[in-house]
């Protein structure tokens, strides 16, 4: 794995795959915490995947409080940036309903010990 993917990565917006990249290649901590911040974003906010939120965190060493702060400070800055396309109501397969990003980060934290990574 060479700097060049890892460039290619952040161009596409795989920030997913930037993060492991990065902890891998044994980036400076704060770049690769940068990643994997936006990584967490993409994965809760974007995607709206909470199993693989949930091993995301896992995988990195971050309690639920941790991610709980991450995402919510995520949270913050998306609506201080109007980023409204990822904060609008999004179909939910669990409830059968359309959630908002903060109503879905709450049953995330809700059901987090039920949910299977």
């Amino acid at each position: 794995m060479t700097s060049n993917e890892l460039e290619t990565c952040l161009e596409k917006g795989n920030y997913c795959r930037a993060a492991y990249l990065a902890r891998s290649q044994g980036l400076d901590e704060t770049i690769a915490a940068s990643y994997l911040k936006e990584a967490l974003w993409q994965m809760a906010a974007v995607y709206r995947n909470a199993p693989g939120t949930k091993k995301m965190a896992q995988d990195f060493g971050i309690t639920r409080e941790e991610l709980e702060e991450i995402l919510l400070e995520k949270l913050k800055e998306a609506q201080k940036q109007d980023q409204a396309r990822e904060l609008e109501p999004c179909y939910d397969q669990e409830t059968r309903d359309y959630l908002t990003f903060e109503q879905w980060l709450k049953k995330l934290f809700r059901e987090w010990k039920k949910s299977q990574t």
